[in-house]
C-alpha cells in the first residue's frame, strides 16, 4: 500500500526549524478560512479596483525598443532634425508593362494624393523623378516629362530614358512590370497619427488605382499593422486561454469547483496586472502578449498544487478544514520559493538592453506576485465555502499512478543510464544552440500568408528595398575633392553589401554632373577641384535632388542606401566591420555617423543577444541561490538546477536545429523559463525531503527505504506535476494562434520547455538524487 505523508499544522510546527514562520502562516490560514466570505470580497475588490485603470495605449513604434539616451536614437533624432527623415512608404503598382499611358496617369494621379497627406514631405516616382539636362550653356534639373506622353515612341524614350539615367534607381522593376511610388514622411511621436497616415495611404492607393494591383510596405505599414495585431491578440488570446485551462482543468479534476479556483486566480491576475499598467500610464506593445499565457501559466500551477494536496489529503479520511490546513501549510512555502524563483527569472529581464523586454520582466513579476496572493487566499476562502470535492480516486488503481511509479523505479534503478542520456541530450542541445541566428526585422515578424509580408518581400525583389540606411556626415566642405573621394570609397563598401540594392549621395550627383556637363560617359568621375564641384553643384541649388542630400551651407550632408528589409542579416553581420572601415575612410575627412532605420534595426539586433545572455546569466545563479536558501542545502540548489537547465538547453539547441530565430519575444524564452520550470522541481524536492525525513524519524534507515521515498514522491507529487505540466503546455501552445512569428515562436518552445521539465522532473531528478545522495539529516 502506498505510504500517505500526513503532515497536520502540528506536526509542521513540531518538525519545521521555521517555527515562528509557522505559526505566522497558521494565523494567516486561520484568518482566511475564519472570514472566507471577507477574503473573497477583499480579492475582487482589489482585482476590479486595479482593473478600473485598464485603460492603456499601444505603442508599436520602433524606438519605444531602445532605453532612453542611447546613442544610436540620439544620432538618429539628430540626423531627422537636419533632414526631416529617412522613412518612406513604398507603394508599387503592378501593371504588364507600367510604360503605358493608362499606367502613368495613375502614377501621376497617386503620388499627387499621396502628396497631400500632411505628413508626407516628398513623393518619389517616374512621375516626379527629375533628370539634368545639358542645354549648352548651363545645367538644369528637369521633370523626366512635363505631361504623361501618350505616343509609343515617347513612352519608349522614356523607358529607355529611365533605364539609362544613372540617378533614376529602382523606381522601375527589371521587367517594366512593377514601378513604385515612395513617399517620404515626417517622423510620428504618437503611433495614432502615425497609423492613420498608413491606413490615408492604403485607402487612397486603392481609391485611385481601382481594379489595379498594388503593393504596400513601409515602416508605417508595418507599425500600424503590429498596432492592429497586438490588440487583436489580446482580444483573442485571452479568452482562447481561459478556454483552454478551464477545459484541461475540468477533465484532469472532473470537478466544477476545482476548475473554477484556477481560473478565477487567472482572470484576477490579469485585470491586476493590465490595471497597474494601465495605472502608471505604460503603453504595450506585442510583447506585452505574451503576459496573458504567463499569468495563466503562474496563476494556475499553484492553484492546482494546493487543490491536489486538499484533495490527496481528502482521499486520507481528513475533514474539509483540516485536510484545507494541511495542504496549505505544507505548500504555502513551496508556491512562496516557486514564485520568488519565476519572478527572479523575470527581473532578471531589467538588465536587457531593451525597454519593452524590461517592461515585461517587472509587469511579469508583479503577474506572478499576483498570481501567488490571490492563490494563497482564494484556494481555502473558496474551498470553506462550496461543498467538499470528491477525494482523489484510488491511488492504487489509477493509470497515472501505476505509470509514475513505474517512471520513478525505472530513473532510479538506472541512474547512470538516465543521466548518459541526459548528457547526450545536452551535448546535441549545445551544438544546436551555436547555430541560432539572430532576427530583428519587423517585417519578417508577420506570417508567411501575411499580406504585409508578402508586400514587403515584394517590393524588396523587384523595387529596391523597404529599408534604408545612411550616413550623416560633416566637414569643412563637403564639396572639398578628399571628401569628395571618401563619399565614393563608401559607396563602394555598401554596394559590396548584397542587401543594400542602391546607393544616393553627393559623390553620385556630382558625377552625374560632371557627365553630363561634358556630355562624355568617360567624364562620370569626380572633378579634381573644390571649384568644379562647386560650380556643379550651384547649378542644382534649390532642386529636390540637391535638397534631399546637402544643406546649403554645404558643411552637412547625407549619404543614402535602399535596403531589402528582407536580408538585413547580412547588413547585422557585416555592420561592425562597415562602421570600423567608415571610420578609417573619413578619417581626417569628415566626421561620419552610420544612421537611420537600418541602423536601428541592427543594433537592435546586437541587444537581442547581449539581453539573452545577460538575463539568462543573472536569472540562473539567483535561482540557484533562492533554491539554495530555501533548502538550506547547497547540493539541493545544484539538484534542483539540473531538471531545469536541460529544458532550457534542449529548446534553446531546437531552435538552432530548426532555424528559429532568437528576436524580440523568444529573446526572454531562456529566462522566463527557467523562473518557470524549476517551480515543479521545488514542489518534488520539497516533498522528498518531507519523505525523507518521516522515514528516518521512523528509523527506517535501510537504503532501499530511498528508493521508496523517491516512489512516493513521484506519486504523490508527480500527479500536480503532470496535471500543470499538461495545462501550462496548452496555455503556451494557444499563442500559436497569434499574429506575429516571434510571440507564436515563443509559444511553441515555452510549451516544449514545460513538458521537457515535467520529464526530466519524473525522470533525471530522482535519478540525480540517486547517485548523489542527500545525509539522512539533511535539511
Amino acid at each position: 500500500m502506498l505510504y500517505r505523508l500526513v503532515t497536520t499544522g502540528d506536526r509542521l510546527k513540531r518538525e519545521s526549524s521555521h517555527q515562528a514562520s509557522i505559526e505566522l502562516a497558521t494565523r494567516a490560514f486561520s484568518l482566511i478560512v475564519g472570514k472566507p466570505v471577507v477574503s473573497v470580497i477583499v480579492c475582487l475588490a482589489a482585482a476590479f479596483g486595479l482593473a478600473a485603470f485598464s485603460e492603456v495605449d499601444i505603442d508599436t513604434r520602433l524606438e519605444i525598443w531602445f532605453l532612453d539616451g542611447d546613442e544610436s536614437v540620439e544620432t538618429y533624432h539628430a540626423y531627422t532634425d537636419l533632414f526631416e527623415s529617412d522613412e518612406f512608404i513604398a507603394i508599387a503598382i503592378i501593371a504588364p508593362d507600367v510604360f503605358t499611358t493608362e499606367v502613368l496617369l495613375q502614377v501621376e494621379e497617386l503620388g499627387n494624393a499621396l502628396g497631400e497627406l500632411e505628413a508626407t514631405t516628398e513623393v518619389v516616382s517616374v512621375a516626379t523623378a527629375e533628370q539634368v539636362i545639358n542645354d549648352g550653356a548651363s545645367l538644369s534639373v528637369r521633370p523626366l516629362f512635363e505631361e504623361v506622353p501618350t505616343e509609343v515612341q515617347d513612352l519608349e524614350a522614356l523607358r529607355i530614358l529611365v533605364r539609362e539615367d544613372r540617378l533614376l534607381v529602382d523606381l522601375v522593376a527589371a521587367d517594366d512590370g512593377s514601378t513604385v511610388i515612395l513617399v517620404q514622411h515626417t517622423p510620428f511621436d504618437d503611433l495614432r497619427d502615425k497609423s492613420a497616415f498608413a491606413i490615408s495611404a492604403r485607402a487612397i492607393a486603392g481609391e485611385v488605382l481601382g481594379d489595379t494591383e498594388f503593393r504596400a510596405a513601409g515602416n508605417a505599414f508595418v507599425e500600424e499593422a503590429l498596432q492592429t495585431y497586438t490588440i487583436r491578440d489580446m482580444m483573442m488570446l485571452a479568452p482562447m486561454t481561459a478556454i483552454v485551462i478551464f477545459i484541461m482543468t475540468f477533465v484532469l479534476f472532473r470537478n466544477l469547483w476545482c476548475t473554477v479556483v484556477p481560473t478565477a486566480v487567472v482572470a484576477l491576475t490579469l485585470m491586476s496586472t493590465i490595471g497597474l499598467a494601465g495605472m502608471f500610464s505604460v503603453k504595450l506593445n506585442m510583447i506585452t502578449t505574451i503576459i496573458m499565457p504567463l499569468a495563466i501559466a503562474v496563476g494556475v500551477a499553484d492553484s492546482v498544487h494546493l487543490i491536489s494536496g486538499y484533495r490527496e489529503r481528502l482521499g486520507w479520511g481528513l475533514e474539509r478544514e483540516e485536510a484545507l490546513r494541511s495542504a496549505w501549510l505544507e505548500l504555502y512555502y513551496p508556491c512562496v520559493v516557486t514564485t520568488l524563483t519565476t519572478a527572479t527569472g523575470l527581473a532578471s529581464l531589467l538588465v536587457a538592453n531593451l525597454t519593452p523586454i524590461r517592461q515585461f520582466g517587472w509587469m511579469g513579476a508583479l503577474t506572478v506576485l499576483f498570481a501567488l496572493a490571490y492563490t494563497l487566499v482564494l484556494v481555502p476562502a473558496f474551498f470553506s465555502l462550496v461543498p467538499t470535492p470528491s477525494a482523489t480516486v484510488d491511488e492504487k488503481n489509477t493509470v497515472m499512478t501505476r505509470v509514475l511509479g513505474g517512471v520513478a523505479m525505472f530513473s532510479w534503478n538506472h541512474s547512470k543510464l538516465v543521466l548518459g542520456i541526459v548528457g547526450g541530450l545536452i551535448v546535441f542541445s549545445i551544438v544546436g544552440a551555436t547555430k541560432i541566428e539572430v532576427g530583428a526585422d519587423f517585417s519578417a515578424y508577420f506570417k508567411a500568408d501575411d499580406p504585409l509580408f508578402q508586400d514587403s518581400r515584394f517590393i524588396d525583389a523587384n523595387l529596391g528595398g523597404t529599408g534604408s540606411i545612411d550616413l550623416m556626415l560633416t566637414a569643412d566642405d563637403i564639396r572639398a575633392p578628399e571628401v569628395l573621394h571618401a563619399m565614393e570609397e563608401f559607396e563602394t563598401l555598401m554596394l559590396d553589401n548584397p542587401a543594400i540594392l542602391s546607393i544616393e549621395s553627393p559623390a553620385r550627383l556630382v558625377r552625374t554632373l560632371h557627365e553630363r556637363w561634358v556630355g562624355d560617359p568617360d567624364y562620370y568621375r569626380l572633378p579634381g577641384t573644390l571649384a568644379g564641384a562647386a560650380q556643379l553643384l550651384a547649378q542644382t541649388e534649390g532642386t529636390d535632388v540637391h535638397e534631399r542630400l546637402m544643406l546649403l551651407d554645404y558643411q552637412t550632408a547625407r549619404i543614402r542606401g535602399r535596403v531589402r528589409a528582407s536580408d538585413y542579416r547580412d547588413l547585422v553581420l557585416s555592420m561592425e566591420r562597415i562602421e570600423a572601415e567608415t571610420a578609417a575612410i573619413f578619417e581626417g575627412v569628415a566626421d561620419a555617423e552610420i544612421t537611420g532605420i537600418g541602423k536601428l534595426v541592427t543594433k537592435l539586433d546586437s541587444y537581442i543577444v547581449s539581453s539573452q545572455v545577460r538575463s539568462f546569466l543573472l536569472a540562473f545563479a539567483t535561482v540557484a541561490l533562492l533554491l539554495g536558501l530555501f533548502f538550506r542545502s547547497v547540493k539541493i540548489g545544484i539538484w534542483a538546477m539540473v531538471p531545469n537547465g536541460l529544458p532550457i538547453i534542449m529548446v534553446l539547441g531546437f531552435m538552432g536545429w530548426m532555424g528559429v530565430m532568437l528576436d524580440v519575444a523568444t529573446v526572454m524564452v531562456a529566462s522566463i523559463m527557467l523562473g518557470l520550470v524549476v517551480d515543479d522541481t521545488t514542489h518534488y524536492l520539497a516533498r522528498y525531503r518531507l519523505e525523507w525525513r518521516a522515514l528516518t524519524q521512523e528509523q527506517r534507515l535501510d537504503p532501499d527505504e530511498r528508493a521508496k521515498a523517491a516512489l512516493r514522491t513521484g506519486v504523490g507529487t508527480g500527479r500536480a506535476i503532470t496535471t500543470t505540466s499538461l495545462i501550462l503546455a496548452c496555455g503556451f501552445w494557444v499563442s500559436l494562434f497569434a499574429s506575429f512569428q516571434p510571440n507564436i515562436n515563443f509559444g511553441l518552445m515555452g510549451g516544449a520547455a514545460t513538458i521537457i521539465a515535467m520529464v526530466c522532473d519524473l525522470v533525471a531528478l530522482p535519478a540525480v538524487i540517486n547517485l548523489w545522495p542527500m545525509r539522512p539529516d539533511q535539511d
